[in-house]
């Protein structure tokens, strides 16, 4: 079957006969939704939008028993498949079909199994899915992941007149990553008053995490959130830094090792603040600086913090304000810095280069090609471990760089050694342009 061909077809008819026709290539389809993990990820995703079509052109076809099906293609990701299967339940929604009836929404296998339970036993003895349900649901690394690549440009409606499926060139694999549009409005649900939830399992499962990462979000329909941190919040709706949602995360799930050294640590920072001041990194100057028998402990979460907290330019801004970038490149030179700290400086830097005012600034402001060029001579790394610092720099900074400067370094490096060219320029023909 030309399942491409079909949905162009479907929307050629003319008017006339879409009713008839839609109707009819509907009701043969959910058989096929039904099975589509047997199906090729192409055709199966054509199979989607043909009902896509369908229903947006003929929405009195919309039965409340297709959405357990559709329930239990979904997989609650951020895959193409997933993402056009929800525009598909909001397509339902919108032609009447109500998901109350369902109360808190399973997915997948579950949702398929858990729909059978409901015809066997009828209403009489059946029961909503637990939140304990829910929660199993969820896989703890992927929950994770979603938190540390938290799509910020994803918004939690569709918006009209842009494309419907969410794209992000800086995330690598949509697929392994949950989708907030869904899971959000989902802890909504659980939580409520009225709703027993296991807190303990809420924070393991990393629920917590991606919620406060939410706070993060560039879309204003997240930002209602923010109440649950109004003593820190000194603006109307303002953004919570990615790096500050990361730190909550991480504290977070420190709860549950009390044997380890950082959490008391935590304990007693969270304890001695009345509120967390968004524009710090909580705790820096403290754990980076600290003397303790343990300090390298310290040092070693604050360092991986940072690291996973630079995603964009409000985390590189509020570092910057702290001087924390000027702290890690002459400590990195340090005789007490090790082997590990320096990796971890290393991946800092080159998770600050993939964000254009960052590069730009970190070059102007803090000569790193020049101290990239000085760590190389020194031969504290070999090339291999600087060259993505150099190369996410250059991709951002060129268009910018001979603004500020005429001169630079260029770092090739070859079988036998380092050579320098001046003249960054001539290389790259770029012309001169107001910094980002």
């Amino acid at each position: 079957m030309d399942c491409g061909r079909l949905t162009s077809s479907l929307g050629d008819q003319r008017e006339e006969r879409n009713l008839e026709v839609e109707t009819v290539v509907y009701s043969g389809f959910y058989g096929d939704v039904a099975s589509s993990f047997l199906w090729e990820k192409g055709e199966r995703e054509s199979i989607i939008d043909i009902l896509l079509t369908v229903v947006r052109r003929c929405g009195h076809v919309c039965e409340m028993s297709h959405i357990a099906v559709i329930l239990g293609a979904y997989g609650a990701s951020l895959s193409r498949q997933d993402q056009k299967l929800l525009l598909l339940l909001r397509c339902y929604e919108q032609n009447g079909a109500s998901l109350a009836e369902f109360g808190v929404l399973l997915w997948g296998p579950a949702a398929v199994e858990f729909q059978k339970a409901r015809k066997s036993l009828g209403k009489s003895i059946w029961q909503q899915p637990s939140t304990d349900q829910i929660l199993t649901l969820l896989d703890k690394d992927k929950m994770h992941q979603t938190l540390l690549n938290f799509p910020q440009y994803r918004h939690i409606l569709p918006q009209s007149g842009k494309d419907e499926i969410f794209k992000d060139d800086n995330i690598k694999d949509l697929d392994s990553l949950y989708d907030p549009c869904f899971l959000l409005p989902l802890f909504s649900t659980i939580v409520k008053s009225d709703s027993v939830i296991d807190c303990q399992k809420f924070v393991y499962t990393n629920a917590l995490g991606v919620t406060i990462a939410a706070l993060s979000s560039y879309d204003a329909n997240l930002l209602c959130l923010l109440d649950a941190f109004k003593n820190g919040i000194r603006q109307k709706n303002s953004c919570v830094p990615f790096s500050l949602a990361v730190y909550i995360a991480k504290s977070a799930q420190q709860i549950f090792k009390p044997g380890e050294y950082m959490y008391l640590v935590i304990n007693k920072f969270l304890l001695s603040h009345q509120y967390l001041d968004i524009k710090k990194v909580p705790g820096f100057f403290k754990m980076f600086y600290n003397s303790d028998l343990e300090h390298r402990v310290e040092r070693e979460w604050i360092l991986h913090l940072l690291a996973e907290g630079m995603k964009d330019r409000y985390s590189y801004e509020i570092y910057s304000s702290q001087r924390i970038f000027q702290v890690l490149l002459a400590f990195f030179s340090c005789p007490l810095s090790d082997e590990s700290a320096k990796n971890q400086i290393l991946d800092i830097l080159t998770n600050a280069a993939q964000v254009t005012k960052a590069a730009y600034e970190l070059i102007r402001d803090h000569g790193i090609l020049g101290w990239i060029l000085s760590i190389l001579q020194q031969r504290y790394f070999d090339i291999q471990f600087l060259l993505p610092i150099r190369v996410a720099t250059a991709d951002h900074l060129f268009p910018y760089y001979s603004h500020c400067t005429t001169q630079s370094i260029y770092i090739t490096v070859s079988e036998w050694g380092i050579t320098a060219a001046a003249d960054w320029k001539e290389k790259y023909q770029y012309t001169a342009s107001s910094p980002p």
